[in-house]
């Protein structure tokens, strides 16, 4: 190609670049205020529990879809009629009632979601990547049906 010719797709392919990054922008406050507006108290305290352990995986991603993040336990660690809880830095983030176990088929593990708005707050902060590791989080078996922590999700 002659250099003007480059110079023509360029002054072309720089608006497209902006549209691009506007777009982005755009996506990005669109999460922001879809984050912003649900209605899950994201405060409530992690219930004391009769044991707690780490969960072997943790699959965190940001989406405007519900229940996309989860931690992985063991379905043998269940008991029945109870809830779970999963739990980072003291705050209840996802909870589930034994009676509705969901396996992951690749790894066999029961996924315990956690808050979709929760983790795309972290995402949004910069510190999702923090929370990766199993051993940022406590999964709490409570002793029974009272112990249901209300307003999760």
């Amino acid at each position: 190609m002659r250099a003007c010719e480059l110079g023509a797709i360029g002054h072309l392919i720089k608006p497209l670049g902006i549209g691009v990054a506007v777009a982005a922008g755009l996506a990005a406050a669109s999460l922001a205020v879809f984050v912003a507006i649900q209605a899950h108290a994201l405060e409530t305290p992690c219930p004391a529990g009769s044991r707690s352990t780490q969960p072997k995986v943790v699959a965190l991603r940001p989406s405007l879809l519900r229940h996309q993040s989860w931690v992985g336990i063991a379905e043998g660690e269940l008991v029945r009629n109870s809830y779970v809880f999963a739990c980072n830095n003291g705050l209840a983030v996802g909870e589930m009632h034994t009676d509705h176990i969901e396996l992951d088929p690749a790894t066999g593990l029961v996924r315990l979601h956690i808050a979709t708005r929760w983790v795309d707050l972290a995402w949004a902060a910069g510190h999702l990547d923090e929370y990766h590791a199993p051993t940022a989080w406590e999964i709490v078996f409570a002793p029974n049906d009272a112990a249901r922590v209300p307003g999760g999700e």
